[in-house]
């Protein structure tokens, strides 16, 4: 009973790795490089005597998962057709 529980937390555990640590850590490096580039603009606006720049808006979550999805349809639809070729190769040998 304590091994499959301790089973289903590794599986969930391997999961939230796999599924949200990358997008945690692209949040993460977007805001940085947003920050970044935004104390530029600062120093560039005030070097010039110009108002500095309005902070950047933060990185959009949704467009990324939404890219993400459709790069994962195309890599298992892809993935699909090669199992089949190598389905269909095989079978007729």
């Amino acid at each position: 009973m304590l091994a499959n529980a301790i089973w289903w937390v590794a599986i969930f555990v391997a999961l939230g790795v796999v599924i949200v640590l990358p997008r945690v850590a692209w949040y993460a490096l977007m805001k940085y490089r947003n920050r970044l580039s935004h104390a530029t603009a600062i120093k560039r606006a005030l070097s010039q005597g110009l108002q500095p720049p309005d902070p950047p808006p933060p990185p959009d979550v949704w467009k990324v998962q939404h890219r993400m999805a459709r790069i994962s349809g195309a890599l298992g639809v892809a993935g699909a057709l090669i199992a089949l070729v190598v389905f269909l190769i095989n079978s007729h040998k």
